[in-house]
């Protein structure tokens, strides 16, 4: 059986719910040239996956990304 590719763009709701965050952060980041984000269609916006993985956003492992006081916390990862 053939697995599922990852999914080269997400949505901002997407990535919202990847990196614990609202999607009007992410749309924020993007705004501020913090997160990548490319225009499809002329509105909708999406974000690569890739540039998730190169600007280290994304947490090690499920719960790893969020502190107990709700402050994220991002690793850096070597091996990419």
């Amino acid at each position: 059986m053939l697995s599922a590719a990852p999914k080269p763009f997400l949505s901002v709701d997407e990535a919202g719910e990847l990196l614990h965050r609202h999607p009007a952060t992410i749309r924020r980041w993007v705004r501020n040239g913090q997160l990548p984000g490319v225009r499809i269609g002329g509105r909708s916006l999406y974000i690569p996956m890739a540039g998730l993985l190169a600007m280290h956003y994304l947490p090690t492992a499920p719960g790893a990304g969020v502190s107990t006081n709700g402050n994220v916390k991002y690793t850096v990862y070597s091996d990419i």
